[in-house]
């Protein structure tokens, strides 16, 4: 390593940041992973659910989009950033040797390749086609670049078979932006036909939570009715006096005044007759 300018010590330093990043980064993926999975051994899936609000509500892009039903499934992340930096380190450290830096690529571009196939890591099918995708890409071209590594190796001069591999290098160069393109457009779409699934099944819970509340209200309308029915008399009993008409107590005030009209009456007669008898 030669450091003849500042622009040379600026980019050491850079990388060594970056490689730093990457080992830190790394390793909170594997301690996140190995907590979540020690503790689903031994809570409940409710309390794993609380767990991870609770505790590792940060980390979630760590592990929220991959499946847990096996370790390797989990770690999908960490596969995929060791794999990016050993390669970036390859192509860094070993760039006189061509050679081993092609059969390096196209080696963990087939494990990776196997590694989504065999273990389908993600848990939404469109991420793992996009993927999947990518590295059937990826693979011809890195068949390609070791190819010409191997001319160079062996010093094989032959113009027509290397522009005809530099051919297929260009096409896969303009075919990669296309295709990324089509397979956002894809996730696009996805993501819309979820979000309107989602959205129309949270409708259709809130009609159901209204239509229950209001079959409760009418239920109890019902109970209220059926229990004035069963006892029309409880309030008049309680108080009589409020149940009275006008009407009845100026009845009730005549035959009062009738009464005793009479009682006065009555005396007299009595008298009277006893004048009578004498």
């Amino acid at each position: 390593m030669q450091f003849d300018n500042a622009a040379a010590v600026f980019s050491f330093i850079l990388c060594l940041g970056i490689n730093t990043l990457a080992v830190l980064v790394v390793n909170q993926i594997i301690d996140v992973n190995s907590a979540i999975r020690t503790s689903k051994k031994s809570n409940s899936e409710e309390q794993q659910k609380k767990m991870i609000e609770q505790q590792w509500n940060s980390y979630k892009a760590l592990f929220e989009c991959y499946k847990d039903y096996s370790f390797y499934q989990q770690i999908f992340l960490f596969v995929f950033l060791v794999r990016l930096a050993l390669f970036n380190a390859i192509i860094g450290y070993f760039y006189n040797y061509p050679l081993f830096q092609a059969t390096t690529a196209v080696a963990s571009n087939i494990m990776m390749l196997g590694y989504l196939v065999i273990k389908r890591p993600m848990k939404k099918l469109v991420n793992l086609i996009q993927q999947v995708v990518l590295e059937l890409v990826l693979l011809p071209f890195n068949v390609c670049v070791l190819a010409l590594a191997i001319m160079d190796y062996h010093e094989i001069v032959d113009t027509d078979r290397r522009k005809s591999i530099g051919d297929v290098i260009v096409y896969i160069n303009l075919i990669v932006p296309i295709l990324s393109l089509v397979l956002m457009a894809a996730k696009a779409i996805v993501m819309g036909v979820d979000f309107y699934r989602s959205w129309k099944l949270a409708k259709s819970e809130k009609i159901k939570k209204l239509a229950s509340a209001q079959k409760s209200l009418r239920l109890q309308d019902l109970l209220n009715i059926t229990e004035e029915q069963q006892f029309p008399t409880s309030k008049t009993l309680a108080d009589p006096v409020q149940t009275f008409d006008p009407a009845d107590q100026s009845s009730l005030s005549i035959e009062h005044d009738s009464v005793r009209s009479n009682s006065m009456i009555n005396p007299r007669r009595s008298k009277f007759s006893k004048l009578n008898f004498l």
